[in-house]
């Protein structure tokens, strides 16, 4: 039976929700109640998330979802549980399906896992970001191998230029960028840069400040 594309997008960006939701509630166990509901409400709906669902945008969506458990996994790996990096891999894999899902993962992950202080045993950290990476290959390999693919082509903005698509009143009324500006300033680089060293000691209250940075906002 061929279940056609539609649907399993329209199933994926039904699941992404609960996904995330109950992602942040494992990783925040150990926070107070309170705590635990406001952030997973939070990484349920939130600007990124919402602009992301009007485009539709469902592989960097499910990417996002898993990024809570990736990081739960990746604390564990830490931790030197058995079986921690090997599920790291896996849900890095799972949250591969776009280029920017697979960056999002490993920068959010490998520093907690392989950094200074890791029980794990150096091999399994060299297998672990051999495993992270090679899931970043379907990625990278077109633009290594085939250099005209990023030759920029100037009528690329009039074709994907806002337009009404059926959504015009929640589209136009964006303005003409309806995305949110790119959290990469410097402040919140170096920010974000201390806040991935910190989390290995102090994971609790790191990741709660690199998620603000990385929020985008208007």
């Amino acid at each position: 039976v061929v279940v056609p594309g539609e649907l399993v997008q329209k199933a994926i960006l039904l699941a992404i929700p609960l996904l995330v939701g109950f992602g942040m509630l494992r990783l925040l166990r150990d926070a107070p109640v309170g705590a635990r509901i406001v952030a997973s409400t939070l990484a349920v709906w939130n600007p990124y998330v919402a602009e992301r669902r009007v485009i539709g945008h469902w592989g960097l969506l499910l990417a996002d979802a898993l990024a809570p458990w990736a990081l739960a996994v990746a604390l564990e790996m830490r931790r030197g549980r058995p079986g921690s990096p090997v599920s790291l891999v896996l849900l890095i894999a799972a949250g591969s399906l776009t280029p920017s899902g697979s960056i999002l993962l490993l920068v959010l992950t490998l520093p907690i896992a392989v950094l200074p202080g890791s029980a794990a045993r150096v091999r399994t950290k060299a297998l672990t970001c051999v495993g992270a990476l090679a899931c970043s290959l379907p990625g990278l390999l077109p633009a290594v191998l085939n250099p005209a693919l990023t030759n920029g082509d100037a009528g690329g903005a009039r074709v994907f230029a806002l337009r009404d698509e059926g959504m015009g009143v929640a589209l136009t009324a964006m303005g003409p960028d309806p995305g949110p500006p790119a959290p990469w300033g410097p402040v919140n680089v170096l920010w974000t840069l201390k806040c991935i060293m910190s989390a290995p000691k102090s994971p609790g209250r790191a990741l709660p400040r690199m998620a603000f940075m990385l929020a985008p906002s208007r």
